[in-house]
């Protein structure tokens, strides 16, 4: 529900003429009724002249409570962080607020041959909105959804740097709005529920949500789409705070191997983990649905000697992967995915009792046959925005049915 607050220029007129009002009418009363006892007009004039004071002191403390609604929005109001597209009176979508303020007069570097841009120490690729692809995308998740009546599904699609730490113009020109995208995704749906973790994101940008050697999120960046997650899908998420957690660096990404930049290398990128707060063990197969051949991984890897270091997140992209837990819980869930997803996963581990995870490009397996043979309670396709341009993926996807 919108929620209002008293507009401030109202509330600095009431201060001012509030003094002068009361002045006049104090002046007006000793004129017209000065026939009075004088105990009873100054008995007036000090009720009038406290009730000025009481309004004053109103508007002041109005003001200061309320705080200035241009702010960042480091801690935003639930209006602002709602998981639901919000739209103005025309129709056109309303674009969360982002804690990171970017001027449009920042220097950007491109590479030749490639269509990165470098901002800093931040090298990011541009997007472009295809309809026609995001449509294809709905509709294959829509079929595989009409095969599994009875299953809870969701989607969330993550977005990219770009949205975030870009000048408007590559929001809105080379880089059109992920924002716009995924509304419009999720606008296609049927009978599956978009978990819209934009907000939620946008309001904690001035954190380490994306790597800048990288394409993908980071832990953190994971961590605060699992919080809207877990609001749309009615469980409480586990608190980051209360957990342990390491880092494994360096890690310079796929933007770095693609531009070779100083500005990366001068400054990499590390991986943070957080161990889940429960018991876990976890096996994957690459090449069989019914893991007839399935060997031991880790959910979180804290010592891998891969100069890779998002491998750490359940051991990279398997054909499957199943995590058993000692969680308080007896849901289980599956989660299509590739590898945006790996760093999301652990993350599921405090709320579910058994977490499967599909990667569709590394192993062919229908989807709601593998949902009935291992009565899996709950399916999330998680993908980032440039997914549903991606052939391969898609073809992997649309052959799940």
């Amino acid at each position: 529900m919108k929620q209002y607050t008293a507009d401030k220029h109202a509330q600095y007129t009431l201060q001012i003429a509030t003094p002068m009002v009361t002045a006049v009418l104090i002046g007006l009363i000793w004129y017209f009724l000065a026939v009075l006892p004088h105990w009873l007009l100054w008995t007036l004039t000090a009720v009038l002249a406290a009730a000025a004071i009481l309004l004053s002191f109103v508007g002041c403390a109005n003001k200061d409570t309320q705080g200035d609604s241009s702010e960042p929005a480091g801690e935003q109001t639930t209006e602002e962080r709602t998981t639901e597209p919000q739209t103005n009176e025309d129709g056109s979508l309303v674009k969360p607020k982002n804690a990171v303020s970017v001027s449009d007069d920042v220097k950007i570097k491109t590479y030749s041959g490639t269509s990165l841009i470098e901002i800093g120490n931040r090298v990011m690729e541009p997007y472009g909105n295809a309809y026609k692809n995001m449509k294809a995308y709905a509709d294959a998740l829509n079929r595989l959804k009409a095969e599994m009546p009875n299953t809870k599904a969701y989607c969330l699609m993550a977005p990219t740097a770009i949205e975030f730490y870009a000048p408007s113009k590559y929001n809105t020109g080379v880089s059109k709005s992920q924002y716009e995208g995924m509304c419009y995704i999720y606008e296609q749906l049927k009978d599956i529920t978009p978990v819209n973790a934009y907000a939620e994101m946008a309001a904690h940008t001035e954190e380490y949500l994306y790597f800048r050697s990288d394409h993908h999120w980071t832990t953190l960046g994971a961590y605060y789409a699992y919080r809207t997650f877990a609001k749309v899908a009615g469980f409480t998420p586990v608190d980051k705070n209360t957990l342990q957690t390491g880092k494994l660096s360096p890690f310079l990404g796929l933007f770095y191997k693609d531009t070779k930049s100083t500005a990366l290398s001068n400054d990499p990128d590390y991986v943070e983990y957080f161990i889940p707060p429960v018991n876990t063990t976890a096996i994957a197969s690459d090449t069989d649905a019914a893991m007839s051949n399935s060997y031991s991984i880790k959910v979180i890897n804290t010592e891998t000697t891969s100069s890779n270091k998002y491998l750490a997140f359940v051991g990279g992209d398997h054909g499957v992967v199943k995590i058993t837990t000692d969680a308080q819980s007896d849901k289980s869930i599956v989660v299509i995915k590739e590898s945006y997803a790996n760093a999301f996963v652990p993350w599921l581990c405090a709320n579910y009792k058994t977490i499967y995870v599909l990667d569709p490009r590394q192993l062919t397996v229908k989807l709601a046959d593998f949902v009935k043979t291992n009565s899996i309670d709950e399916v999330l396709f998680l993908n980032y925005m440039f997914i549903p341009s991606n052939p391969k993926f898609m073809n992997a996807l649309e052959n799940m049915a």
